[in-house]
């Protein structure tokens, strides 16, 4: 599975239609994959009282493979809010801390992690998820 914390340049419909066109792409590349893939994309949002959290509901995913559990995983994920306040890391999660160093993180077993480390735990336990990736995606205007 991967996720992609993503800086968002140029208009948020913008970058949801060059996200969108990326993953159809590569999910053409993943159809082969026999034990499934799944990609999604989280970007930063305000709340109401001023914090920055990621999201992944209403942006572009793709599953490729074998995809029934994956699928229940992305409505999963789809529920949950990362901080990115580095001063609150239980919050915070594999996405958060991503976006927050700007340094990929993965595993090959999240499944044997516990919650303050992976929040999702119980989730990818639930859905047979074992291997993650999540990277850090950054327009040309935000790689500095």
């Amino acid at each position: 599975m991967g996720d992609i914390a993503a800086a968002s340049p140029g208009t948020p419909d913008d970058l949801k239609a060059r996200l969108s066109k990326a993953l159809f792409e590569l999910n053409l590349r993943l159809a082969s994959c026999k034990s499934g893939a799944l990609v999604q994309v989280w970007m930063p949002e305000n709340t109401s009282d001023g914090s920055m959290v990621l999201s992944a509901q209403g942006l572009p995913f793709a599953i490729a493979g074998v995809g029934d559990l994956l699928a229940l995983f992305r409505c999963v994920s789809c529920r949950y809010r990362f901080s990115t306040d580095v001063t609150r890391p239980a919050l915070m999660g594999a996405i958060g801390r991503v976006y927050s160093s700007c340094e990929p993180e993965m595993s090959h077993n999240v499944q044997k992690y516990d919650r303050q480390v992976y929040l999702r735990v119980s989730e990818a336990q639930r859905c047979r998820v074992h291997s993650t990736l999540v990277m850090p995606l950054f327009g040309a205007a935000s790689a500095g």
